[in-house]
Protein backbone atom coordinates (compact mmCIF):
# COMPACT_ATOMS: atom_id res chain seq x y z
CA UNK A 1 0.00 0.00 0.00
CA UNK A 2 1.26 3.54 -1.07
CA UNK A 3 0.02 6.90 -0.10
CA UNK A 4 -0.48 9.57 -2.57
CA UNK A 5 2.99 11.09 -2.21
CA UNK A 6 4.46 8.03 -1.20
CA UNK A 7 5.92 5.02 -3.61
CA UNK A 8 5.29 1.90 -2.49
CA UNK A 9 8.41 0.20 -1.46
CA UNK A 10 9.66 -3.25 0.00
CA UNK A 11 13.09 -4.30 1.75
CA UNK A 12 15.38 -6.63 -0.22
CA UNK A 13 15.67 -10.41 0.90
CA UNK A 14 11.76 -9.75 2.43
CA UNK A 15 8.17 -11.04 0.28
CA UNK A 16 6.77 -7.88 1.81
CA UNK A 17 3.53 -9.62 1.90
CA UNK A 18 1.04 -8.97 5.29
CA UNK A 19 0.46 -12.40 7.45
CA UNK A 20 -2.22 -13.20 9.90
CA UNK A 21 -1.32 -12.00 13.37
CA UNK A 22 1.11 -9.16 11.57
CA UNK A 23 1.40 -5.92 13.54
CA UNK A 24 0.04 -2.56 11.48
CA UNK A 25 0.42 0.75 12.90
CA UNK A 26 -1.23 3.25 10.70
CA UNK A 27 0.22 7.07 11.73
CA UNK A 28 -1.70 9.51 9.93
CA UNK A 29 -4.63 11.11 11.63
CA UNK A 30 -6.05 12.47 8.53
CA UNK A 31 -9.07 10.22 8.04
CA UNK A 32 -9.71 9.49 4.42
CA UNK A 33 -6.93 7.53 3.32
CA UNK A 34 -6.54 5.94 6.58
CA UNK A 35 -10.41 4.96 6.36
CA UNK A 36 -10.29 3.11 3.25
CA UNK A 37 -6.64 1.24 3.56
CA UNK A 38 -8.28 0.01 7.36
CA UNK A 39 -11.34 -0.99 5.48
CA UNK A 40 -9.44 -2.90 2.77
CA UNK A 41 -7.18 -4.76 4.75
CA UNK A 42 -9.05 -5.64 7.99
CA UNK A 43 -13.14 -5.08 7.53
CA UNK A 44 -14.42 -6.90 4.42
CA UNK A 45 -13.35 -8.44 1.67
CA UNK A 46 -12.77 -6.80 -1.44
CA UNK A 47 -13.03 -9.56 -4.38
CA UNK A 48 -13.21 -7.19 -7.55
CA UNK A 49 -9.29 -6.68 -6.02
CA UNK A 50 -8.28 -9.93 -5.84
CA UNK A 51 -8.36 -9.00 -1.48
CA UNK A 52 -9.52 -10.46 1.50
CA UNK A 53 -9.24 -9.48 5.18
CA UNK A 54 -6.41 -10.30 6.91
CA UNK A 55 -6.87 -10.92 10.49
CA UNK A 56 -4.22 -8.33 11.49
CA UNK A 57 -3.37 -6.52 14.94
CA UNK A 58 -3.81 -3.04 13.51
CA UNK A 59 -3.54 -0.27 15.28
CA UNK A 60 -4.30 3.40 14.60
CA UNK A 61 -3.29 6.91 15.50
CA UNK A 62 -7.14 8.09 15.81
CA UNK A 63 -10.76 6.78 15.71
CA UNK A 64 -11.73 6.61 12.11
CA UNK A 65 -14.73 5.40 12.14
CA UNK A 66 -16.95 4.08 15.16
CA UNK A 67 -18.32 1.20 13.07
CA UNK A 68 -15.06 -0.73 12.88
CA UNK A 69 -14.25 -3.70 14.71
CA UNK A 70 -10.93 -5.30 15.66
CA UNK A 71 -9.19 -1.65 15.99
CA UNK A 72 -6.79 -0.59 18.38
CA UNK A 73 -6.87 3.18 18.61
CA UNK A 74 -4.15 4.86 20.64
CA UNK A 75 -5.71 8.72 20.84
CA UNK A 76 -9.23 7.38 21.04
CA UNK A 77 -10.74 10.90 22.44
CA UNK A 78 -14.06 13.01 21.12
CA UNK A 79 -13.84 14.92 18.06
CA UNK A 80 -12.74 18.43 18.82
CA UNK A 81 -15.15 21.35 17.39
CA UNK A 82 -14.77 24.93 16.90
CA UNK A 83 -11.29 24.55 16.63
CA UNK A 84 -9.30 27.67 15.64
CA UNK A 85 -9.11 26.42 11.89
CA UNK A 86 -12.88 25.86 12.04
CA UNK A 87 -13.64 29.64 13.40
CA UNK A 88 -10.95 31.60 10.67
CA UNK A 89 -12.94 29.16 8.12
CA UNK A 90 -15.94 30.02 9.07
CA UNK A 91 -15.14 33.99 9.54
CA UNK A 92 -14.13 33.58 5.56
CA UNK A 93 -10.39 34.18 6.35
CA UNK A 94 -7.57 32.90 5.04
CA UNK A 95 -5.06 30.54 6.85
CA UNK A 96 -1.99 28.58 6.64
CA UNK A 97 -1.61 24.82 7.97
CA UNK A 98 1.95 23.41 7.90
Amino acid sequence: TGDEFIEPFKISGVDGNMRSDDVVICFNFRTDRCRQVTTALTQKDLPEFGMHKIPLHFVTMTNYDDSFENIRVIYDKPNLVNTLGEVVSKANLSQLRI
